[in-house]
Order: C-alpha cells, then structure tokens, then sequence
C-alpha cells in the first residue's frame, strides 16, 4: 500500500505532462505545414543551397555566387535529399525531418535520466512545447539545432572527444550555440581554464574556414544584413541620445529574463533559474526576491513571469544545507543566454526561433528536479493550461511570394535577370527554369551587401546586368522609419516612380500587407533601356495551392470585381499604373465566379467550374 503511495505523484505527473502534450499537439498542429502557415521564406534559401549542391552547381542560392547564408548542418542533410527528382519535395522533407529531431531530442532526456518516470515527464514536456511544436515545422534548423544543443549537454561529462564532435555539430547547426560551446568547455575544465579554450578555438577555426571559402568573409553572410539595415535606418532617422537610449531599451529589454523566456516556457527557464540562485539565498533571504519582483510589478514592469516561479520557489523552498552551484546548468543557461542577448539587444532582429533553444536550458533544470515530483506535477499542470499561448505566425501574407516565385517565368523575358531582397521561395520556385534570382539584401550574397553599404547598389546593378526588381514596395522606399526600407542604399538620389516602371503586381485578395505593401511588383529600370512589352489579353495561368491565378493586363485606374453564385460583386485588383495584374483567387471563396472589368457589361473571363 505504501508503494502504491509513493508512486502515486510520478505517475500523476506523467499523466498531467501527457495531457500538457496532448493540448500542445492540438493547438499547434494545423494540416500540413505550407508557406501560409509555418514555412518561413528563409527556409527556402536552405531548400535552393541544398539542391545546387547536390545538383553539381555548388553551395549556390543568389545566381552567381557561392554563398556562407545557410546554417550548413542542415543544409548538408537536406542535400542527401534533394537528389531525388527536381528538389520539390524538400519542403516536406524539411517537415518530417524537422519533426524527427524534435522526438529524438525528447528521447535523449528520457535515456539521460535512466528512463524514470520523472526523465519521462520531462520528455513529454518537451514534446508538448509549443513552442517546439510550432518551430519544428518550420523548415528550418531549429528543430536540428536544439537536438545538437540537447546532446552537446547530455556529453558534457563525456570524453573531450566526444565532448568536440558534438560542439563542431552543434555549431555547424547554429552558429550562435558557441557561445554555450565556449561556457560548457570552460565548466569542464575549471581547475586548468586554459584547456577548456582548446576545444571552443578549434570549432572556431573550423567554422570561420568555411565561411571564408563559401563567402569571402569570416562572419555568416547571413549574419550582418539584417542587423545592419536596421541600425543604418535608425541611426539616419533618430539624432538624439534619448532616442538611441529608448531603442537600445527596447531591443534590450527583452533580454532581461522577459519576453523570449517566457515564450519558451517560464514555469520550466524559472525553475531552471531557481536551481542556479537558490545557493544565494539562504532561508533568512527566501522573501527578498519576491519583495524585489513585487515591486518591480507596482512599478509598471512587464514581462516577469519568469522572475515571479523563480521568487515564489525560493521562498517556499529555502536552503536547508550548503549545496554546490549546478555550474554546467548556469552555463548552459548563460551561454542561451547569450544567444538571446546577441539577436535582442545587439543585432535587434528578435525571432521567436532564436528562443526555442532556451527550451533545453528548461528542460535541463526540469531533469535537475526529476525525482521531486511535486514540482514537475505543477508543472504539468501550468503547461497544459497555457498550451494556446502561441498562436500560428500571421504568414499568410507570404501567399504573394508563392504566386510570384510561381507565375514570374510568365511575365518576365526569360533571358532576365531579376533582382529581389525577400527572395527566398521566389528562387527555389526558379531554380529550374526562368529568370535568375539575384539576392540584394545580402543574407546569401556577399557582393549585393557590400554595394548596399557603399550606397550604390544601382550601380552594381548595372555591372551585373540586372535590369528587373522584384519585391514589396516597401523595400524601394526612401524612408528611415520604415526598417526594411532600403530605397536610400541603391543610389543617393534613388526614387522608385521615376527610375523604375512596374511591369506586373502579383496580389491575393483580402490578405493583410506584407512588409508594409498590399502585393509583390515586377519593376523594369529605366537605365536598362526600354520597358519590354507585355501581353495584351487576360489569361488564365493556372492553379498556386487553393487559388487559381490570372493574368489581367489593366489600364490605369482600372477596377477588376468578381461576380459570386450570389450575384454580389467583390472587387479583387485595382490598377494604379498601367500594368499586368497577376491574381490569385481563392477557389473556396471565388468558384465559378466571372471577372468584370469596372463599367463593363459583359464579363472579361469565367473561371472555370472547379471542386472545392
């Protein structure tokens, strides 16, 4: 009977960390992942390296160049892949991988804990993460990284060269995991620090060899752009110190045990935090950090959520004896840490996959508690509550990318080269045929950076006989205040109406702005000559997921309105300019419907009749 009772609580807490899993699943599985939902347009650029390697034609994405952009673990495992037919099914395959990883990292904390029932809670915990549901599936390394970053602390006590091979890996997976490479050395070799530097300063070596081959740098491709755009656009912008105070607050702030952390999970970072500082605060001290937090809230701070199970667990469970410092658990939190303070408060580019890595720091001091069960049962139960907190991203706005990487071959002569910034599924879309891509916000093309910094893309433009853009607005934009903006850096006297003319836009109907602009636009500049001549007639040019996509060239001021079953009319396209207007139409919402052209009684085209 009396076994009976003492298993009880473990039992009840891998009960609640299964339903925690259960309401993680429901809330974060939505149909197959796709462009709209959970695939990001950076995953693409993984997904085009992937298969020009594998293909023969190098570590390429932008045309013409070899490229650092990538997190290459991952883009060398999708290569073994991308010889399988035309490279089209890497998207899915970058799923199914992504999902792998994620269950393998589940695993490995349930065989480091010897299999007992609190190692099992912990594992569930991890596979109900939403946030790790959410970024599993988002094509990119996240789900890989984290696995590395899993095992490079299950190995922390291993042999130095086990201990290397999974920093090089962990590395190769996320270039910003050295920081905790470089921490977990350090912890391990403690009474001769020096030998701890042997290991973080080979992996160094290694990484920055291949981003000198692969992109002339010794920094990523894909580590200053955005970063840099950023800053140069606030700098222009903002004059007074208050201002550069209030910015470098806002990104900072963040960093501070706020808003990442709790998005990862703030019950399992505050108890990974409690077992770090409990050490310094002895029973007679156990109140004072709830005092302190206490106060902090009456004085309008947020975000302390993680502060707040961090104080509340001191002080309902003081120090009773001296006990060591978890060193390695400080600094594996430390070194995220880092990680965090690196994307936040210096780079100011905060995404929520740069916090998914925090899980582990979570996870790892969960297992410093697996055998009081009491505290994963609390857990448990916190995690099933707010398993809805993270919502899917809004990228349905990336609709406008897919019909554009899909249907520009049919706009644009085919001997062009088109210049685009977000051009990530835009190239892997003509990877095969059509325009080549040229990257121009550098993230995978080094040169197109370095003409941004000097202020004279358009001139590199015209070296590299580029005479289309193809892009948002918002990107051609003059104005500092918009972050993406970089109008200012093709040319100092760059105006988009007057140096450039539109050729085509591409727009979904009803879809909320993307980057600040309602659709993607084809632009010829006028310094390569005369605008070609584009089709005269409407054109129905096939299906892009659920829409069915149309090509109508429209005059000025034009107006393009849909007739429902219903007889109601809906506009769907506007025509500023003259220009062709590619548009995808929902079939669910637009079936069968016929096309009028504003003042116009008979209809411009019938859609045809399509199951929905």
């Amino acid at each position: 009977m009396r076994r009976d009772l003492r298993t009880l609580g473990p039992r009840l807490a891998v009960l609640l960390a299964g339903i925690a899993l259960a309401c993680g699943l429901f809330h974060s599985v939505h149909g197959w992942p796709d462009l709209t939902t959970h695939l990001r347009d950076d995953a693409y650029y993984e997904f085009t390296w992937a298969y020009n390697l594998a293909h023969g034609n190098g570590p390429v994405v932008s045309d013409g160049t070899t490229t650092s952009g990538v997190q290459y673990l991952w883009s060398l495992l999708l290569s073994l892949f991308a010889r399988l037919g035309d490279g089209s099914a890497l998207p899915d395959i970058a799923v199914v991988l992504g999902v792998l990883c994620h269950i393998l990292a589940a695993v490995s904390f349930w065989r480091a804990g010897r299999r007992t029932a609190g190692a099992l809670c912990v594992a569930l915990l991890w596979l109900g993460n939403p946030l790790l549901l959410r970024e599993c599936q988002n094509g990119q390394e996240t789900a890989l990284a984290c696995l590395c970053a899993v095992l490079l602390w299950h190995s922390r006590r291993s042999r130095e060269v086990t201990f290397l091979l999974w920093a090089l890996l962990s590395v190769l997976a996320r270039s910003d995991l050295f920081f905790v490479v470089v921490l977990l050395s350090l912890v391990r070799h403690r009474a001769t620090w020096w030998r701890g530097l042997a290991t973080p300063l080979l992996v160094l070596l290694c990484h920055l060899g291949l981003n000198r081959v692969l992109g002339g740098s010794f920094l990523q491709d894909s580590g200053l752009p955005m970063a840099w755009l950023r800053h140069a656009n606030f700098a222009a912008s903002s004059t007074t110190s208050s201002q550069w105070l209030q910015q470098a607050w806002w990104y900072g702030r963040p960093a501070l045990l706020g808003g990442p952390y709790e998005l990862a999970t703030p019950w399992g970072v505050g108890v990974a935090l409690f077992a770090c500082v409990r050490r310094f605060f002895p029973r007679r001290l156990r109140l004072l950090p709830l005092f302190v937090v206490a106060i902090a809230c009456l004085l309008g701070m947020s975000n302390l959520l993680v502060l707040w199970v961090c104080a509340a667990l001191i002080a309902v469970l003081p120090v009773r004896r001296k006990r060591p410092v978890p060193l390695m658990l400080s600094a594996l939190g430390l070194g995220l840490a880092f990680v965090i303070v690196l994307h936040w408060a210096i780079r100011w580019y905060p995404r929520d996959y740069y916090a998914a890595l925090l899980v582990v720091f979570a996870c790892a001091g969960l297992m410093h508690w697996r055998r009081f069960w009491q505290l994963l049962l609390v857990v448990g139960v916190l995690s099933a509550v707010v398993a809805d907190r993270i919502p899917l991203e809004p990228l349905q706005g990336q609709k406008r990318m897919q019909i554009a990487g899909d249907f520009v071959a049919e706009i644009a002569p085919p001997e062009e080269r088109i210049g685009c910034f977000n051009s990530g599924y835009i190239t892997f879309a003509q990877r095969l045929h059509g325009p080549r891509i040229v990257n121009l916000d550098g993230v995978v093309d080094a040169r197109s950076f370095a003409a941004l910094q000097r202020g004279e893309l358009g001139a590199w433009l015209d070296r590299e006989h580029i005479s289309l853009l193809l892009d948002a607005p918002v990107q051609f934009s003059n104005d500092p205040h918009l972050p993406h903006a970089s109008g200012r850096f093709i040319a100092p006297d760059f105006m988009l109406a007057r140096d450039c003319v539109e050729l085509a836009r591409f727009v979904v109907p009803g879809l909320s702005p993307l980057l600040g602009g309602d659709c993607m636009i084809l632009y010829w500049r006028r310094s390569a000559g005369t605008a070609p001549q584009m089709f005269s007639s409407v054109r129905l040019l096939g299906r892009c997921g659920d829409c069915q996509v149309i090509a109508w060239p429209a005059k000025q001021g034009a107006d393009l309105a849909a007739e429902l079953a219903d007889g109601t009319r809906l506009l769907v396209a506007t025509a500023p300019v003259d220009t062709v207007c590619v548009i995808g139409l929902p079939v669910a919402r637009f079936y069968s419907a016929r096309l009028f052209v504003r003042g116009a009684d008979l209809p411009l085209l019938q859609l045809p009749a399509e199951r929905r």
